[in-house]
């Protein structure tokens, strides 16, 4: 673990919680075992957090995480963070905005002066990107501006009508509505409520969602959920930790002729287990070759000619422990299972994975 460009605090910079670590003056890198978590601090609150990961089974190149003095992440591979604060420049923020709700992400907060190139805007799913406005003026990706001062650059999204999910509730006494893809759900649950139940397909079959009396989460499908008291759970066999994908399958959304698939997940917890990993495994197979569902797991990257398996980490849960992971270019029949690497009481190191998922893409 190292931090590569930027400075951390010369007052514990970094901390790590659990796990073994050592430190190497002569390298300044940090070594931990996997699932250790790493803590960042920076001496100012004006910082943005960048990090790219690489290990034997999963790479992934340098992605903005967060703002911000802190910045903790658990060990998965090897990591090179970066930092950047006011000393870099001025701020420069990149906000999206919705045509069909108030709220403004941040996807990018930057520091820097003089020249700044306009990046690509992410590709959304249901949502078509409009273009950037710099104080209410249209610029275009690779457009070249100047930084003087801080500055919030806006990326207009326009939501696609016509697509809104049924967000069902089985239960008289609490209603359900409707939501556009990434739009806020907030489900109050009845004072007895622990957890909520999501039912599979067009059985009459549940399982687990979120545990916690209310539920705020980003619709990314029409589900029908059911509020249970912790009896009805426990009687229920609920396994926890539990790994969740969408059940309709991934987004495929195509912008100026680029391609880009993305997968929705979700993991449930009760606390109670130290989360380590979570993500996609994707299996696909070679000319010639072939490959089944009881091959897409962990144990089996770099174990066969018939197919490939590539791991898909994410590095950031939010509404009820949802990620996303968005790929490009990805085509033809592939075979995918979410997955939950956990840390048990008894110091176990477990991984649960979805039902195989396949699609043809």
């Amino acid at each position: 673990i190292q931090v590569v460009d930027g400075a951390v605090s010369d007052s514990n910079g970094i901390t790590v919680n659990g796990g073994s670590h050592s430190y190497n003056a002569e390298e300044n890198a940090y070594y931990a075992t996997y699932g250790t978590k790493v803590n960042f601090k920076s001496d100012s609150a004006d910082s943005a957090w960048y990090m790219e990961f690489y290990s034997e089974t999963a790479s992934r190149n340098e992605q903005y995480q967060d703002s911000g003095k802190y910045f903790s992440t658990n060990v998965f591979g090897n990591l090179n963070v970066s930092v950047k604060t006011k000393a870099d420049g001025y701020k420069v923020t990149i906000e999206r905005h919705y045509s069909d709700n108030n709220r403004t992400p941040v996807s990018l907060v930057d520091y820097t002066s003089g020249d700044y190139t306009v990046p690509s805007a992410s590709a959304l799913p249901y949502y078509t990107f409009t273009g950037y406005t710099l104080n209410g003026t249209p610029i275009t990706v690779g457009d070249v501006i100047s930084i003087s001062e801080d500055t919030t650059i806006v990326a207009n999204y326009e939501a696609a009508e016509g697509l809104p999910f049924a967000i069902n509730v089985d239960d008289d006494e609490i209603s359900g509505t409707t939501a556009t893809y990434n739009g806020i759900v907030t489900l109050e649950g009845k004072s007895d409520t622990y957890a909520w139940l999501e039912k599979i397909g067009n059985t009459e079959n549940y399982k687990s969602f979120y545990i916690g009396k209310d539920v705020t989460f980003f619709a990314t499908e029409s589900i029908t959920l059911k509020p249970v008291t912790e009896e009805e759970f426990t009687d229920g066999g609920y396994r926890m930790p539990s790994i969740n994908v969408r059940q309709s399958g991934t987004y495929v959304v195509t912008t100026n002729s680029k391609k880009r698939v993305t997968f929705n997940g979700q993991f449930v917890t009760d606390g109670n287990v130290n989360i380590l990993e979570y993500g996609v495994l994707l299996g696909k197979a070679t000319t010639g070759g072939q490959i089944k569902a009881s091959d897409v797991v962990i144990e089996n990257i770099d174990a066969s000619e018939n197919y490939v398996l590539t791991r898909f980490k994410s590095t950031k849960d939010v509404g009820a422990h949802q990620f996303t992971i968005a790929v490009n270019g990805l085509r033809g029949d592939v075979i995918y299972k979410g997955y939950i690497t956990y840390k048990n009481a008894q110091g176990t190191t477990v991984t649960v994975y979805t039902d195989a998922v396949t699609e043809s893409i």
